[in-house]
């Protein structure tokens, strides 16, 4: 396989991270998520040092001189999260909720948690817009290499969701920043040779590889986090027909912006569709909707891959990876209000007769809803619309009155 195919395959394939150097000075604050309360004394680790320090009584915190490429947030009774580091990221907002994973303690209930996702699934229609409407979102993306930024894009859109057929999505994009980026060192040599015989065989893609760039980067744009839904088929999780692939428990009740919801913890029984992955399903006690999820898991690299990564000398991790879908109530139903994803590999290649190469990546996409209108907007007429297969760069349609104060 053409090496420079290989990256944008690895790269458009999984979620990654990459953190080392200098040493930081990092602050913020930790707050639960659920009441928005600061966590005083809350556990902050540096996880490449073993170094820990905790917040202050209004769960603040500042460490100086940090030369670590991951921070781990934890209190009792709470899920710990880590944050990977790199040079745009000093001042952390942390919100920590409430362990879904309390021990052993399993809820009993008059139905088993396959026939109550299925009463969820069934009434999908009732808790989740059937009515078109619009959105004012933030959209943020970023590939990092060992600290070094290959891909940093902020934008803002302007979006008519079809609340029925979501490939009718409609979307302006009205803002857009692009952060100055970074060549990949990753097998740089190599990959020069590569990016040189394939820009022969194709000039007319010379354009994408701008600021000496070595890679072009293939992550699944906006578009595909404005379409998430719960509801749309493609979560096998709330997918009848594979809940056999799947143990599902109930888990104990909590809370979830101020209202009471059944929580069911699940697991795969083995790969499914290149994932091994467990997460909890928060639903709504009052409406049966599922109003939000946690997962994790690895990405698990198939195995017709793995001879060609052998042959080429190249070891590739399974990476880890974390996805959290949220929604917010309005008006009786559920509106999408952040889609979030992340992941990191580590990728090593082995030399004969020199030093082996290392690298480690982080891929994440992150999308905030900040405002939803579901009557009264605007169409988006056809010269103005976000085509995924065309430079960001090339699509910027300013809208009077969205700033980056109103998305952010």
């Amino acid at each position: 396989m053409n090496l420079l195919r290989f990256f944008i395959l690895l790269f458009s394939i999984f979620l990654s991270l990459g953190v080392c150097g200098q040493a930081l000075q990092v602050s913020g604050i930790i707050l639960d998520h659920g009441t928005q309360e600061p966590m005083p004394y809350a556990s902050i680790l540096a996880i490449t040092s073993g170094k820990g320090v905790v917040s202050d009584a209004e769960g603040k915190f500042l460490i100086k001189d940090l030369n670590a490429d991951s921070l781990k947030f934890s209190f009792l009774g709470y899920d710990s999260q880590t944050y990977f580091l790199d040079q745009s990221k000093k001042d952390l907002r942390v919100e920590l909720t409430i362990s879904i994973f309390l021990g052993p303690e399993v809820i009993i209930r008059p139905l088993s948690p396959e026939d109550y996702l299925k009463i969820v699934i069934k009434r999908f229609s009732f808790n989740y817009s059937q009515e078109d409407h619009s959105i004012i979102s933030f959209y943020k993306q970023e590939i990092l290499e060992d600290r070094r930024i290959l891909d940093h894009v902020e934008a803002g859109f302007y979006s008519v969701i079809n609340a029925v057929d979501l490939k009718k999505n409609r979307h302006q994009l009205a803002l857009f920043h692009e952060a100055e980026q970074d060549e990949l060192q990753f097998m740089r040599k190599t990959a020069e040779k590569q990016k040189a015989k394939y820009l022969k065989k194709n000039p007319e893609e010379a354009e994408d590889f701008e600021n000496g760039e070595l890679i072009k980067s293939t992550m699944p744009g906006p578009n595909a986090l404005l379409g998430a839904h719960v509801g749309n088929g493609k979560l096998s999780i709330l997918d009848s027909t594979k809940f056999k692939e799947f143990d599902y428990t109930y888990g104990p009740d909590s809370r979830y912006m101020g209202r009471e919801v059944i929580t069911i913890n699940y697991n795969s029984r083995r790969k499914s569709e290149g994932v091994r992955n467990e997460g909890t399903l928060f639903i709504d006690k009052d409406s049966d909707a599922v109003v939000s999820i946690q997962e994790q898991g690895v990405l698990v690299i198939p195995l017709t891959a793995r001879p060609i990564l052998f042959a080429v000398g190249i070891k590739v991790e399974n990476p880890p990876y974390r996805l959290t879908l949220k929604y917010r109530p309005m008006n009786g139903q559920w509106f999408l209000e952040q889609m979030h994803w992340d992941a990191y590999v580590k990728i090593k290649k082995r030399h004969l007769f020199s030093e082996n190469e290392d690298a480690r990546f982080f891929l994440s996409q992150n999308l905030l809803i900040r405002e939803i209108q579901e009557s009264g907007y605007s169409a988006i007429p056809d010269a103005k619309l976000f085509d995924t297969e065309k430079k960001m760069t090339e699509q910027v349609y300013p809208i009077s009155g969205i700033t980056w104060d109103r998305v952010k």
